[in-house]
C-alpha cells in the first residue's frame, strides 16, 4: 500500500510538471528528459526489501528490489519466443530483475550478516532447505544466470559447472536428503540459431471471415521455423543433481538429456521412489 501511495504521489507531481511547461509553450526535446528534483526524490525513495523466510522462522534473507533498469538494457535486443520476452545475453526473462545486497537477519537477536556476492549481480530467487540452515540462490550476472549456495553462518558460495535455465519455471530445489540439489542446468551455452538469409517462403494473410477479437493471447507467438530454433535453443535444459559440498565435483549426476521441460508452483520436482516426474514441450508430430 505504501508503494502504491508512493506512485501515486509521484504521478500528481509529474502532471503538475508538466502542466507547467505546457503553460510556459512548446519546447524542443532533443534529449531524454528528467523529471523534476522532488519528483526523483519520490521515484527514487527507499522501497521495502525482498523477504525470504526461512521455514523455521529463524531467519530471513533480505534484498533491495531494483525499480528502474537503465534505458539502455530495455532497448537492448530481445527475442518474443511463446508468450516470453528472452534476453539472450543472460538467458532470462527481459527486463525482469532480482534483488540487490543480500543479507541475513537472525529473528531471535536482529543481528544481519551481508552475503558477500560479487559486484553487479542480482538475486532472483531463494530455496530454503528444510532444516532452515542452507539455501540455494539464483543469482543474476551480467551474462548468465548462476547458482550460489549459503547457510545461515553467513558463508556463501558460488557452484562454477552450473547456469542455470529459469525460463520456464523455478529452476533449483532440494532433494529430499536435504544435502544435494535439482537443478534445470543450461546444456551448453552458445551462439543462439542465426536466421534464414531471405525467408522461407511469402507472409500470407487471410481476411475471410476474420472478426474483430482481442489479440492480448496472441502475442509474441512463434511464427516461424527460425522462431522454433530460438525457443529450442534458450529453453532447452538438463536435469542435474548438484551435491554444494563436493568441491572437486559439484555435479554430481546429469539424470537427462536436454530438452524443453517446465514446471508449475512451488513444486518444481515431483519424487516418487527413484523416479522424477517431469513434463516436456513436444513438437508437433514427434514420437511420443
Amino acid at each position: 500500500m505504501l508503494h502504491l501511495v508512493t506512485r501515486i504521489a509521484a504521478c500528481v507531481l509529474l502532471l503538475r510538471a508538466a502542466a507547467a511547461v505546457a503553460a510556459d509553450g512548446p519546447q524542443a526535446v532533443t534529449a531524454w528528459q528528467q523529471p523534476p528534483a522532488e519528483v526523483l526524490e519520490v521515484l527514487h525513495a527507499p522501497l521495502l526489501p525482498v523477504v525470504w523466510t526461512s521455514p523455521t522462522g529463524g531467519h530471513l534473507l533480505l534484498a533491495d528490489p531494483v525499480s528502474y533498469p537503465p534505458l539502455a538494457e530495455l532497448a537492448a535486443p530481445m527475442h518474443v519466443l511463446a508468450g516470453m520476452r528472452v534476453d539472450p545475453v543472460v538467458g532470462t526473462i527481459h527486463g525482469r530483475h532480482g534483488a540487490t545486497s543480500p543479507r541475513l537477519v537472525e529473528v531471535a537477536n536482529g543481528a544481519e550478516t551481508a552475503l558477500p556476492l560479487s559486484d553487479g549481480s542480482e538475486v532472483d530467487s531463494v530455496a530454503w532447505s528444510a532444516d532452515g540452515r542452507r539455501f540455494a540462490l539464483t543469482v543474476r550476472h551480467a551474462d548468465h544466470m548462476a547458482l550460489w549456495v549459503g547457510s545461515v553462518d553467513g558463508g556463501v558460495k558460488k557452484i562454477e559447472a552450473v547456469r542455470v535455465n529459469p525460463l520456464l519455471g523455478t529452476g533449483v530445489s532440494w532433494l529430499p536428503d536435504q544435502r544435494r540439489l535439482l537443478v534445470r542446468r543450461v546444456p551448453e551455452w552458445s551462439a543462439p540459431p542465426a536466421p534464414p538469409a531471405i525467408p522461407a517462403g511469402p507472409e500470407t494473410q487471410e481476411g475471410k471471415g476474420a472478426s474483430s477479437r482481442s489479440t492480448y493471447e496472441s502475442r509474441n507467438l512463434l511464427e516461424s521455423a527460425h522462431d522454433d530454433a530460438l525457443f529450442s535453443h534458450f529453453a532447452s535444459s538438463e536435469l542435474v543433481v548438484v551435491d554444494p559440498e563436493n568441491a572437486a565435483r559439484a555435479v554430481d549426476n546429469v539424470i537427462n538429456n536436454p530438452a524443453v521441460t517446465f514446471s508449475e508452483g512451488e513444486r518444481t520436482w515431483t519424487m516418487v521412489a527413484p523416479y522424477f516426474w517431469e513434463r516436456a514441450v513436444i513438437k508437433p508430430g514427434a514420437a511420443r
